[in-house]
């Protein structure tokens, strides 16, 4: 599938081949659906702490302790994952365009705990394109300009408009269109088809989670087009459509290929 990607910059198969090796090595190392199944199935985080320490895989290095916030390590794991990422792609703007990801997770976490006043640990991540302390500084210190002027703005809208609904779900929604405003100027540039129709695909997951949560709350029909996003390959006017009906149909709809009119 990836194949048809390579380009005259790249080794072409012989760097391609080393890359399914490289990847195919790593997954001896992953989770299997048993042990994650484990995991699901424990009933505190004492005990899924102490299976994870037992797991004899080199990726997944924990320790029985609890003074270590389990996104210590996740935050290990994901660094090495972006190092693969960066030995492997052809594409050196692959790297970056995922990292966007984590900043504006970071940006979400730390809004959330500024504006509801927690006292709980904030689960960021420094691995994005943004140093994590520029985003704390910009969130709870003001200092904007350390910070893209798309960040900046969304920081000031997200504050302004929670100021009025005090709506978590909003900021989210506001963030994430943000996030993928961020992402699809980014593809306007690259003009890679695969990259294009994986993020496409992600925004028509995401808009789904977006009309379930908007259903739960009880969220007016005509408000749920303020919330959805607009790059997906799936219309928002024909996720609209079904709004109305209960969530257990909504399957039947989806069984059908959605594409733009």
């Amino acid at each position: 599938m990836f194949l048809k990607y390579i380009n005259e910059n790249t080794n072409g198969q012989e760097e391609y081949g080393y890359a399914c090796g490289r990847i195919r090595e790593l997954e001896k190392t992953l989770l299997t659906s048993e042990i994650l199944n484990k995991l699901i199935e424990s009933t505190d985080y004492e005990s899924c702490l102490r299976m994870l320490t037992e797991i004899p895989l080199d990726e997944y290095l924990f320790e029985e302790n609890q003074d270590i916030p389990i996104h210590y390590y996740l935050d290990n794991i994901m660094k090495k994952n972006l190092r693969v990422i960066e030995e492997i792609s052809p594409y050196p703007f692959l790297p970056k365009l995922l990292k966007n990801k984590y900043d504006f997770y970071n940006l979400k976490v730390l809004l959330k705990a500024k504006l509801t006043f927690s006292k709980d640990e904030i689960p960021a991540f420094d691995i994005g394109n943004i140093p994590l302390e520029r985003i704390k500084e910009a969130v709870f210190e003001n200092k904007l300009q350390s910070v893209p002027m798309l960040v900046e703005r969304l920081i000031k809208e997200a504050e302004e408009e929670y100021m009025k609904t005090d709506s978590l779900f909003i900021l989210e929604t506001m963030l994430s269109n943000g996030y993928f405003e961020m992402i699809f100027n980014e593809l306007n540039n690259i003009n890679n088809d695969f990259l294009t129709s994986y993020y496409k695909t992600e925004v028509d997951l995401l808009n789904i989670i977006i009309a379930c949560r908007s259903k739960i709350r009880h969220i007016k029909k005509t408000n749920l087009l303020e919330y959805l996003i607009k790059n997906g390959r799936m219309h928002i006017n024909k996720l609209s459509q079904i709004y109305e009906n209960s969530i257990q149909s909504w399957p039947n709809y989806f069984q059908k290929p959605i594409t733009k009119p």
